[in-house]
Parts: C-alpha cells; sequence; structure tokens
C-alpha cells in the first residue's frame, strides 16, 4: 500500500513540476501558446495510449481492479520517472533568474510568498482561470468516481 501511495505522490509532484516550469519556457505568447497545445496533446495522447495498454493487458490476462491498478501503477510510475529523468538532466536548459529571491528570505519562503500573491491576484481578477484551475484540481477525483 505505501508503495502506491509513494507512486501517486511521484506521480503527482511530477504533474506539479511539469505545470510550473511551462510559464519558464518561454516568454512570445503565440511560441508559449503553441508549446502548450502541443504538450497538452502529447499528454493526454500518451494517457490514451497508456490506457489502452493497460486495458489490453487486463482483458487478455483476466485480472481483477486491483491487479489492474497494479498493472497500470507499474507502467505509469517508471516511464514517468525516467522521461522526467530524461529531460530535467539533458533537455531543461540553463536560465537566467527571471526572479530575485529578497535578502534574509529562503527560496522556499519566497516561493510560497510568491505563490500566495499569484493565488490571491488568480482569485480577484480572473474568475475564468480560478474556475480552471480548481477543474484541474479535482479532475483526478471525479474521473475516478466515475470510474469506481
Amino acid at each position: 500500500v505505501a508503495g502506491f501511495v509513494l507512486a501517486g505522490l511521484i506521480f503527482a509532484l511530477l504533474n506539479c513540476v511539469t505545470n510550473a516550469y511551462l510559464p519558464e519556457l518561454e516568454m512570445d505568447q503565440k511560441k508559449m501558446s503553441e508549446f502548450t497545445a502541443a504538450y497538452s496533446s502529447s499528454r493526454f495522447s500518451s494517457t490514451a495510449l497508456c490506457l489502452i495498454l493497460v486495458v489490453g493487458i487486463v482483458v487478455d490476462s483476466g485480472l481483477d481492479d486491483i491487479a489492474a491498478a497494479r498493472v497500470c501503477q507499474v507502467i505509469v510510475v517508471p516511464t514517468l520517472m525516467l522521461c522526467w529523468g530524461f529531460v530535467w538532466k539533458y533537455l531543461l536548459a540553463d536560465r537566467p533568474n527571471l526572479h530575485e529571491i529578497p535578502e534574509g528570505d529562503s527560496l522556499l519562503k519566497t516561493g510560497i510568498k510568491f505563490d500566495a500573491a499569484t493565488a490571491l491576484e488568480i482569485h480577484k481578477n480572473f474568475p475564468d482561470l480560478k474556475r480552471f484551475l480548481l477543474s484541474l484540481t479535482l479532475f483526478t477525483a471525479a474521473t475516478n468516481s466515475f470510474v469506481a
């Protein structure tokens, strides 16, 4: 059980890291939109391929629900770790800092302050973005409630 909890945590952290770095990759809005569209398309396509693979294995082997979940975790987590390891090591280029850390603050404290200010800005001025981000947050739980 602890392995599956850890695998789920790693999956969530990788998604957070991916989405956190998207705005840092490109400052030009048009290029960023193209990149985000390509990234989202490849992400959903790979999810569909993984689902087809897992369903094929489960149906062919006659596995129950618990075994199907284990097969899915065994496929997804190592694949994500390998892909992210490759991207982290070879594809993320060095860039100058976009923000300075105030003297006396830690990177963690500065990041939390920046995230809180961003969340407040979204809450006050961007209601559609707020609803979109909330739907992303609840997407997995909502999907699982229909599947279960």
